[in-house]
């Protein structure tokens, strides 16, 4: 499959939904931007809430390459109704350094 979905509950992160997928790097940021709007209009149907929305993408080369990103479920709903636009996303909600 060229994506999968899980959520499980994280310590200190709370109800967190995974999205792995795996990507060319030519569409990496389109298809990372895409799976937090994927996630938005999840996270806003739930029957309980989600916390935090983890995107790890896999890059298509002989050795897989893994970027891993984070962002709050709120984040992900405004960015799926138009609150903000992919750019601030990328600003105020991206967390890009999960260490």
């Amino acid at each position: 499959p060229r994506s999968a979905l899980d959520i499980r509950q994280v310590e200190g992160w709370g109800r967190v939904l995974y999205i792995r997928l795996f990507v060319r790097r030519t569409t990496l940021s389109s298809s990372v931007m895409t799976a937090y709007l994927v996630a938005g209009a999840i996270s806003q149907e739930m029957d309980a809430a989600l916390d935090q929305v983890v995107v790890i993408a896999e890059m298509e080369f002989k050795e897989r390459e893994q970027v891993v990103t984070a962002a709050s479920a709120k984040c992900c709903e405004q960015l799926y109704n138009h609150l903000i636009s992919p750019e601030q996303f990328s600003r105020e909600c991206l967390i890009t350094d999960l260490s």
